[in-house]
């Protein structure tokens, strides 16, 4: 795998996005160009190169009171952490499902219940629901199900240490 060259768009505001584009060539000696995207916080410091190519659709960031208490939460239901640069953390469920934490600057408060009416979904993956219930209970996390839907998935719903509500589902 070559790199090609980093890149870093600015944007308005607090964060600006960081680009990288890199060269995969795979088993079939194919060769495709891949962007990672990333939004990395204007401190004047040069965005960490980003370890991990990836075709990224689509992503969510939550906005976490205690950044190490979130990651230790998101690590132990099975998130893998893929780029640490505060105040933005990185993790990723099943190699796909991107979830940034960020720690707002001090002078912005997070009051009242965070997401409300919000499920910020994932594909359970080969463990199923009841693995991930199992970890989010032992993690003394709110449990809800699992339950089947009508629309033919089994699903359970963690809350997490900022009162984000996630749902992991699996075909029923």
């Amino acid at each position: 795998m070559s790199s090609g060259e980093d890149s870093t768009v600015p944007r308005r505001g607090f964060f600006r996005i960081a680009r990288e584009t890199r060269l995969v060539t795979n088993s079939a000696g194919r060769t495709k160009a891949l962007t990672c995207v990333a939004p990395v916080h204007c401190s004047g410091q040069t965005a960490a190169p980003m370890d991990k190519p990836q075709t990224m659709r689509s992503f969510v960031k939550l906005l976490v009171t205690d950044a190490q208490a979130s990651v230790s939460f998101y690590e132990g239901l099975g998130f893998e952490r893929i780029a640490s640069d505060p105040p933005i953390l990185r993790l990723q469920w099943g190699g796909e499902s991107d979830v940034y934490l960020v720690s707002p600057p001090s002078s912005l408060k997070l009051e009242g219940r965070k997401g409300m009416g919000v499920l910020v979904g994932f594909r359970a993956g080969s463990d199923g629901v009841d693995a991930v219930a199992a970890k989010a209970a032992a993690l003394g996390a709110h449990v809800e199900g699992p339950t089947v839907q009508p629309w033919y998935t089994r699903e359970v719903v963690v809350t997490d240490p900022d009162g984000y509500r996630l749902n992991f589902i699996e075909p029923a």
